[in-house]
């Protein structure tokens, strides 16, 4: 009877962590996200998620693969993974109102991974340190706060999700040795790649983990046919959406295992040479492994925010003392008992956190495991009768250097304003259809649109699923030149001769772009033209022959080129 009281006294808390965490994501935000009876999704590629959906709703199962909307004037391949709009629109399908599955989404999704986190935790450390890693994760002020946040509609929070759970089943698989569980990872490997199109990122660290387990003694049958399995089950159920330039190099990746098996009495040197040959060459023979690695560990330089490197002040801002918990965590841990599928993981993830903010949703699990490992580590030098207030007075000491963030965090506005919603929405009513019909935004198949509407690119996801009107440009293909060019372009006939080819109809400016995002404007167009010299601001100041204010709500103006 004791043992289950204890059990239960561990699922209760566990229990409130959940609930702190989705009260957290949601409380704050209901009338931010909630207006005037419309869902004004938090960030960009939420509204593009949502427009996903929308042809989902319409198209079930079937998801939209080539987007006429996406960039004017010849569309795109569609970039999104369609694991969460079949989500939304499934639910929607069955009579949920699919714009509030959409918002609501996030933080279910955010509050539940601290289930397999826990599980995790449990597995690898212990009760008390899964259940404190459970706390950070839930109130830390990371990107794993910020993408679960009501109105979040992006796929990053499953992919934590996902990922943790990819995890669990690897090390019940090596704890227990069934092959079940390996099977089940590989199901699950294949989710997270249906999810997100950088699924190869997993599959990297997995492969990373295996060489080195493999090379330090893990060599038996079981464990090398067992992560094959995986490898084998993810690529096949995500092998229809993978980048065709990533199917040979993954393919490659399932028999890795096999080979490294049946090679495994060669001489000690010879399968690490064989290692290193291989990855040479897969670097010169595919180059979107180059490509897909520096999207990942590289941001210096980007005009992207989410893409830059974390700088220590604001790495400190997020995550308080328990920054530094983190590395003493990692340094006691690698000293004392090592899981290396745990070691190889959280370091890539570090590593990645650190090079892009927006990898700091998967760097919260390995900070959260970590900085509890280091409180509890200290808390053992303590006498044990004031073991609890040590370990209380610890938390408390870390929760204090980044409570002031998590507060802010769950309080943040929408990007996108009523000013951009008002005025899309007016686009939408008061101009014509680039298609002929309105149909043809849930189309699976569309013609090519009569016109485009020009912008800077961070707007395009906006502009599709409010406005449904076709941008030139939009984070769906981060295709800045055109807009560039044409935004500092000195006069308007030189703005003209940038957009000569291309049946531009509609303009469309804001403050924030004139006064936070020039900067990003004259980067991309290689042109260091002042503001005020601007066709921009001429546009924007009214003395832009040719074109005609045809809309303005606050800091948004719609200008209509003459033809």
């Amino acid at each position: 009877m004791g043992k289950h009281k204890v059990e239960f006294k561990y699922y209760a808390l566990l229990l409130g962590c959940i609930v702190v965490a989705f009260l957290l994501r949601v409380l704050p935000q209901l009338k931010i996200v909630f207006v005037n009876g419309n869902v004004l999704f938090k960030a960009t590629d939420d509204w593009y998620h949502m427009r996903l959906a929308d042809s989902m709703m319409i198209n079930f199962p079937f998801p939209l693969r080539y987007d006429m909307y996406a960039a004017y004037p010849s569309g795109l391949d569609v970039g999104f993974r369609p694991l969460m709009d079949w989500i939304i629109a499934g639910i929607g399908r069955i009579g949920f109102n699919y714009e509030y599955v959409g918002a609501f989404l996030p933080p279910i999704i955010g509050a539940l991974t601290l289930i397999p986190i826990y599980l995790l935790g449990r597995e690898l450390f212990n009760k008390n340190l899964a259940l404190l890693s459970c706390f950070f994760c839930a109130i830390v002020p990371s990107e794993f706060l910020h993408r679960s946040l009501l109105g979040a509609t992006d796929n990053h929070i499953l992919e934590v999700f996902l990922m943790v759970i990819v995890l669990l089943l690897i090390v019940v698989a090596l704890r227990s040795g069934k092959l079940r569980y390996f099977l089940l990872a590989g199901l699950t490997l294949g989710l997270y790649c249906l999810n997100w199109h950088g699924g190869a990122f997993l599959f990297l660290i997995l492969v990373l983990w295996f060489v080195i387990q493999f090379f330090i003694g893990t060599k038996n049958k079981n464990f090398c046919f067992g992560v094959s399995a995986m490898f084998g089950i993810a690529y096949l159920i995500s092998f229809k959406f993978q980048y065709t330039s990533l199917l040979v190099p993954l393919l490659v990746v399932v028999f890795v295992p096999l080979v490294f098996y049946y090679l495994r009495n060669l001489p000690r040197w010879v399968l690490p040479a064989l290692a290193g040959v291989g990855v040479v060459l897969a670097f010169l023979l595919f180059p979107a492994l180059r490509v897909d690695l520096r999207s990942v560990f590289i941001g210096f330089g980007s005009t992207i925010e989410e893409a830059r490197p974390l700088e220590l002040p604001n790495a400190y801002a997020i995550y308080g003392v328990g920054l530094f918990l983190m590395f003493a965590g990692l340094y006691l841990y690698f000293k004392s008992k090592i899981n290396t599928l745990f070691v190889v993981w959280a370091v890539v993830l570090i590593i990645a956190g650190f090079a892009q903010k927006r990898w700091g949703y998967y760097m919260i699990v390995p900070y959260s495991f970590l900085a509890a490992y280091s409180i509890f580590w200290m808390v053992d030098k303590v006498k044990k009768e004031a073991r609890t207030m040590a370990t209380v007075l610890f938390v408390f000491l870390t929760v204090c250097t980044f409570v002031k963030g998590t507060v802010g965090v769950a309080r943040i506005p929408n990007l996108i304003t009523n000013d951009w919603y008002g005025s899309l929405l007016w686009m939408r009513e008061n101009t014509p259809e680039p298609f002929g019909s309105s149909d043809a935004y849930y189309s699976l198949h569309s013609e090519k649109p009569s016109y485009g509407v020009i912008s800077w690119w961070d707007y395009g996801h906006w502009i599709i699923r409010i406005a449904h009107r076709v941008p030139v440009s939009s984070p769906a293909n981060q295709e800045m030149k055109v807009a560039s060019l044409y935004f500092t372009a000195r006069t308007v006939e030189e703005a003209n001769d940038v957009i000569k080819n291309l049946n531009i109809k509609y303009v469309i400016l804001d403050v924030g772009m004139l006064a936070f995002k020039w900067y990003a404007v004259i980067i991309k167009s290689g042109e260091n033209t002042p503001l005020q010299d601007s066709f921009a601001y001429k546009l924007w100041t009214g003395e832009a022959e040719g074109y005609k204010l045809v809309h303005k709500e606050g800091d948004v103006r719609i200008y209509e080129k003459q033809t």
